[in-house]
């Protein structure tokens, strides 16, 4: 449950609520005496596309990873880095992960999610994507869908 959930807010901040999830879970570290899950693929379902969640604690490192694609191109976000690949981007010079994509600072009131929370509450504004308490709800959906699906083998429908 604990690291399925960035992606599946990440999702739902980007696309919205899927209409199908899909999980399988597994235990790959064996010698330890775990008796939970430590690796999941959640699959979920769009009506125009699908979120890939690859969440383990059983990696030697930390991935920090965020790839999306669409018909003109993909944006891969590292941990401090965003970058860009056009989809008509060929040839020996192009970078793999593509071409770095510099953005403007975030204001002071959101760059971190405390000092987001404090200048709502001090100046009366309403909590927003992505830390909103409804989008961080249906991430809980997400989960339990997908806790299910693992359980039972078959894709869960979100109603």
């Amino acid at each position: 449950m604990d690291f399925g959930c960035y992606g599946a807010e990440l999702s739902l901040w980007l696309k919205g609520r899927p209409t199908r999830v899909y999980a399988t879970t597994r235990k790959l570290k064996v010698e330890q005496n775990n008796k939970v899950d430590d690796d999941a693929t959640i699959v979920l379902d769009y009506p125009d596309a699908t979120s890939v969640i690859e969440a383990s604690w059983d990696w030697p490192y930390g991935k920090e990873l965020v790839e999306v694609f669409g018909p003109k191109g993909s944006l891969t976000a590292h941990h401090d880095s965003l970058l860009y690949r056009s989809a008509n981007a060929h040839g020996p010079n192009i970078p793999p992960d593509g071409e770095s994509v510099t953005l403007d600072p975030l204001p002071k009131e959101t760059s971190n999610p405390i000092t987001y929370f404090v200048d709502c509450i001090r100046n009366n504004k309403p909590i927003e994507d992505p830390v909103s308490a409804q989008l961080n709800v249906q991430v809980l959906e997400i989960l339990d869908a997908a806790r299910e699906s693992a359980r039972t083998g078959k894709p869960q429908e979100l109603r």
